[in-house]
């Protein structure tokens, strides 16, 4: 059994809330951030899912993973969570998660 755990993002005060749409959320894997929930906002009227994907590093792009997004989109960041809980098996099967040691 696998299972996702989300960290939010915090939430602006003051004068940075004005405008600000819902913040976004760390996606986890024991304990290892594996990805991001990228909200909606003005541009862009959904949210996506955002994962670390695992690469060969080269001398051009030295970095080990890049980001891929799934093609499910939502409204809210919630319901991107609740999808993601629900398929979190089939997710981390599928995909060649690139996971920090840090």
């Amino acid at each position: 059994m696998v299972k996702l755990t989300f960290k939010n993002y915090p939430k602006p005060t003051g004068l940075s809330r004005i405008g600000s749409g819902e913040p976004g959320a760390d996606i986890k894997l024991k304990g290892k951030v594996i990805g991001f929930i990228s909200p909606s906002n003005r541009y862009r009227k959904y949210c996506l899912a955002f994962f670390k994907i695992k690469k060969n590093p080269t001398y051009e792009e030295p970095s080990p993973f890049e980001n891929k997004h799934l093609t499910f989109s939502t409204k809210t960041v919630d319901e991107m969570k609740i999808y993601l809980r629900e398929n979190s098996e089939k997710i981390v099967n599928e995909l060649d998660l690139y996971i920090s040691e840090d």
